[in-house]
């Protein structure tokens, strides 16, 4: 770059009348085209070109410009905005099915079941509730066994019940071996009770071997529940 002005500056000047334009001999002009001239360009602005484009797809050329100029500025809080508070929805109770009640036993088809009246009904629905009912006179207040329509002392014909302690003795029994009962496995014994209150009961007697019956055995009340219809009053030996 310094060679070049000075190369310039011992070439022979021509002008031209009339004009102000210099020419430079050819024979200077040829020196000066055979020496070297090193010349240095400014970059060129960078460019960024995206690869690996398909054939269909257009290049994309992106000039690299300036940095953008940021300014940092402290941002404005905001105003804290009022709102209801909702209450949480109640728990939701979820309803539960009952179980069933459990099935009664079936009906059973070998036992001799008794004969329930109007007198004798509530006599077996306290068994049902293991309750042992004595028949009562409404008017006299006599107890009776077994129950009936009227008071053989007094005649009055509105019975009531007591509910009897349920103990009492053996004032007569028998030892059952022939002929077969429906539902029991025989040899079985069968009581006469004479029961606190001063009435008499017919029952089994559970529990205990034939050889130990005795009269005046103490025997206290239990109830077999035969199905869900049925349960009957027994009666076991009553221990101390």
């Amino acid at each position: 770059m310094n060679e070049l002005p000075a190369l310039l500056g011992t070439a022979e000047r021509t002008q031209t009348p009339g004009t102000s334009c210099c020419r430079v001999a050819s024979t200077k002009l040829a020196a000066v085209s055979a020496t070297p001239v090193m010349v240095t360009l400014a970059d060129p602005p960078a460019t960024v070109t995206t690869p690996l484009l398909p054939k269909t797809a257009r290049p994309v050329t992106f000039k690299a410009g300036p940095p953008a100029s940021f300014s940092a500025s402290t941002p404005t809080p905001l105003a804290p905005v009022a709102r209801p508070c909702t209450p949480l929805p109640a728990e939701v109770a979820v309803p539960t099915t009952p179980s069933p009640p459990p099935e009664p036993p079936e009906p059973a088809a070998d036992v001799l079941r008794p004969v329930i009246s109007p007198d004798t009904a509530f006599f077996w629905e306290g068994t049902a509730r293991h309750e042992l009912r004595i028949q009562r006179c409404g008017g006299c207040g006599t107890l009776r066994h077994p129950p009936g329509p009227m008071c053989p002392v007094c005649g009055f014909a509105r019975p009531e019940y007591d509910v009897a302690a349920g103990t009492g003795h053996v004032y007569s029994y028998v030892v059952h071996h022939h002929p077969p009962v429906p539902g029991r496995q025989l040899p079985i014994v069968i009581v006469l009770v004479q029961l606190t209150e001063g009435v008499r009961m017919v029952g089994e007697l559970l529990g205990t071997d034939p050889e130990r019956v005795r009269i005046g055995l103490p025997v206290r009340v239990t109830f077999v529940e035969v199905d869900g219809d049925l349960t009957l009053p027994a009666w076991q030996e009553d221990q101390p």
